[in-house]
């Protein structure tokens, strides 16, 4: 029988109240959704956040689930939505080369970094990590253009 006795610190990284929480069937991962609008991944062992926050829901997260073979979470939010997110473990590197393009493992062109700031995100063996083994950007919300010199952020 178990002491009672908190096992770690308490798991901190959301930004609001945390309204939901799931254990993985194999009992290695605790899943939370919170007001923050995000749903956060944490190995039971460790207590320590695995991964980037999945974001996407506009609205609390009020339900959280995982799927029995742990590679899927489900959540439900005040958004009206429910979202079904990938829980890859093993987030994909991305490399920034010398000219500037972040190049997925596969050798693929992603994105390309001006050179003026180069100096900012360039260093030999610089990595850039995307959770999810999602080897796109999304640009959606890029500003971007015929004027996109002018863009400031």
């Amino acid at each position: 029988m178990g002491t009672g006795e908190s096992l770690y610190a308490p798991l901190q990284g959301h930004t609001g109240y945390v309204n939901t929480v799931a254990i993985s069937s194999d009992g290695n991962r605790i899943v939370s959704g919170s007001d923050d609008q995000t749903v956060r991944v944490w190995d039971m062992k460790t207590g320590e956040g695995v991964g980037a926050p999945f974001r996407g829901h506009t609205g609390r997260v009020l339900s959280v689930a995982i799927s029995p073979d742990g590679k899927h979470i489900v959540s439900g939010s005040e958004d009206k939505t429910i979202r079904v997110w990938d829980d890859s473990s093993n987030p994909v590197s991305v490399t920034v080369n010398e000219d500037g393009w972040a190049v997925s493992p596969e050798g693929r062109l992603l994105l390309w970094i001006s050179p003026i700031l180069h100096p900012l995100t360039y260093v030999p063996g610089n990595t850039l990590v995307i959770p999810n083994h999602a080897s796109q950007f999304d640009l959606r919300y890029l500003a971007h253009g015929t004027s996109w010199h002018m863009c400031r952020g």
